[in-house]
Parts: C-alpha cells; structure tokens; sequence
C-alpha cells in the first residue's frame, strides 16, 4: 500500500476518535473532509494501478488533472460543511473541547508531511492545502482555549480557513478546467508567425495540453511533392525545435502535405 494512502486513511482516523472524545466541530469537518480525501486519493492510485497495462494511453495524464480538479473540489465541500457545522453548534451552545483539537491538527500536518513529495501533482496540491487547513484550524482551537466564546471563535476559524482553500486553489481549478477543456496553454498565434516565418505552407496548427506537464501539438505543411524525405526530417526536426524550446511544447505531430499545381513557383 502506497505511503499516501496510509497517512489519508491515518488522519481520517485520529481525527475522528478526536471528535468522538472532544465534540469539537473542527474535528468533525476536519474527519469528514479527511475521509473524503482518503477516498479521492485510493481511487485515484487503484485507477492508474488498474490502467497501467490497459489501452489508455494519454489517458493517465488526463487522470492527474481529474484529480486536481476532484480533490480541490473536495476542499471547498469540506470547509464549507465546517462553517455549516459552526453555526449549528453556535445555535444549540454545544460544549466542545479545543485542547485534543491542538494536538491533532499538529499531528496530521506532521503525518500528512510525509506525502507532500508524492509524484502525482494533484495530490501534492491538496496535502499542501490540508496542512494549511489543519494548521488553522489548531491555531484557532488554540485560541479559544483562553476565551468563553468558544463557538464563535470556531465560526471564524472555519470561515478563514474557507477563505485560505479559496485563494489557494481557485487557480487549479481554473487550470484544471482549461486542460480538461483543451484550451491552448499559449497564443496560437504567436505559434504561427513564429513558424510560417521558416515554413509559410503551416496551417491547421491546433495545440493543447493533456496536463501541466504534457504539450502537444498537430500542424499540417504544404511541401513541393519532390522533397525527399531527408529533407522533410530536417524541416519536421526545425519545426520541434522551435515549439520545444520557444514554447515548452513537448509532442508534435506534423502532416507534411504535397502542394497543389496551381500553387508551385
């Protein structure tokens, strides 16, 4: 069992025997959002484990920006459902012990230290996030050990921390949607001056990314029809190198297409 998957299902553990025995709403939306990510993350290993000798070829980078997209996602339903769970607790006056709260959320930030160097960039994003999360919360829990109104202080801890996973993962959504939407990661346009200034024939040039580290690009040119193959190698090998190193394009498909008659010089 893969290191990530032991540290999730271990936090969603403690934090729920810490709810149990503290009462505490923090702990709750805490263990709640823990499970979640336990669940997120063990699906996502088992799918690549299942695909890994399958007919998915591109699609296993698509699965890390799913990911990102589910597992962010996640963190906003659980920090929302914190501030719910907050205002429940203002209303009934529900007692809750914020001293286990302390102690845990140092705990699962130290456990969940442990995969913030996972190679799938999704889950490093949301362990990144947790951590922040369960350090707020502490720090609130903390603070409303000296003070009455323990419950309000909890209310604004969650509210901050709903702020926090906003600001911190409103971008990775925003990248996530546009992959899975397979908007250009760079301007088109700039892509072709910068190659019919060599090759005026390029046209059809598409180019979008399967994740933030997979570029890929087609493009079809026109070529007089007694160009030897050599030769188109050494143009095809010109064209790459301009959207590799100009424009971190890492996959190029090329359709070299003979020119029309009315088109020769």
């Amino acid at each position: 069992m893969e290191k990530s998957v032991f540290s999730f299902w271990l936090v969603f553990s403690i934090l729920l025997m810490i709810f149990i025995l503290s009462k505490n709403v923090i702990a709750l939306a805490e263990s709640l959002h823990a499970l979640f990510d336990a669940i997120t993350v063990s699906f996502s290993i088992l799918a690549v484990y299942f695909m890994k000798n399958s007919n998915y070829t591109y699609g296993l980078h698509r699965l890390e920006v799913l990911s990102a997209l589910v597992n962010t996602s996640i963190v906003f339903i659980g920090t929302i459902l914190s501030v719910i769970l907050s205002i429940v607790y203002v209303e009934f006056k529900i007692i809750e012990n914020s001293s286990l709260v302390v102690i845990s959320s140092i705990l699962v930030s130290l456990i969940l230290l442990l995969t913030i160097n996972h190679k799938e960039r999704g889950i490093r994003l949301h362990t990144i996030s947790d951590i922040i999360g369960y350090l707020i919360g502490g720090f609130g829990a903390f603070i409303s050990i000296f003070y009455n109104f323990k419950n309000i202080i909890d209310l604004i801890t969650a509210l901050l921390v709903v702020l926090v996973m906003l600001l911190l993962n409103v971008n990775t959504i925003k990248i996530s949607l546009d992959v899975l939407m397979e908007k250009s990661p760079v301007d088109i346009t700039m892509i072709e001056k910068n190659i019919r200034e060599i090759f005026p024939g390029a046209h059809h040039i598409h180019v979008w990314a399967l994740c933030d580290h997979m570029r890929i690009a087609t493009l079809h040119v026109e070529e007089n029809p007694d160009v030897t193959l050599r030769e188109l190698d050494i143009k095809r090998e010109k064209i790459e190198k301009i959207l590799s190193q100009k424009f971190n394009i890492n996959h190029v498909t090329i359709q070299f297409e003979s020119k029309r008659e009315d088109q020769k010089n």
